[in-house]
């Protein structure tokens, strides 16, 4: 977790308060780089942490993507991703393997000019598909 180091300073910036949980999730968001479910954060942190609860994972996952330090993404209706990458990005869902991929769009993707004085909060773009291995390995 020493990679992240100004994870404090990122928190309090957010106007969130530095606590043990918080820190310790969003370094390991931040140093393992993709797409997170609750559980497999708390499967991850659990042994290095005895007090930590499941219901404390979603507490602060929850802060954090209202503090803008992280953003949740909603790909199946059963099941919320977090991702440390905030910039607005696409996503691609493999269906072979079922890995999603982050992608980047110029700004201009990510505006219509049929939403004129509607408040964006967040950004989304999804595709689905097959990816390069899961072709090959088609073949």
């Amino acid at each position: 977790m020493a990679a992240h180091a100004n994870v404090t300073e990122m928190l309090h910036n957010a106007g969130l308060d530095a606590s043990k949980p918080r820190k310790a999730i969003l370094s390991y968001m931040l140093e393992h780089y993709g797409h997170h479910t609750a559980d497999q954060i708390y499967g991850a942190l659990a042994g290095q942490m005895p007090t930590l609860s499941r219901m404390t994972v979603y507490n602060v996952l929850r802060a954090l993507a209202a503090g803008g330090l992280i953003r949740d993404v909603r790909i199946e209706s059963d099941s919320m991703l977090y991702d440390a990458e905030i910039q607005d990005h696409g996503h691609f869902k493999c269906g072979g393997c079922g890995k999603l991929f982050n992608f980047l769009m110029p700004q201009e993707a990510f505006t219509c000019d049929m939403l004129e004085g509607f408040e964006i909060t967040q950004r989304d773009l999804f595709f689905r598909g097959t990816c390069p291995d899961c072709q090959r390995k088609r073949r």
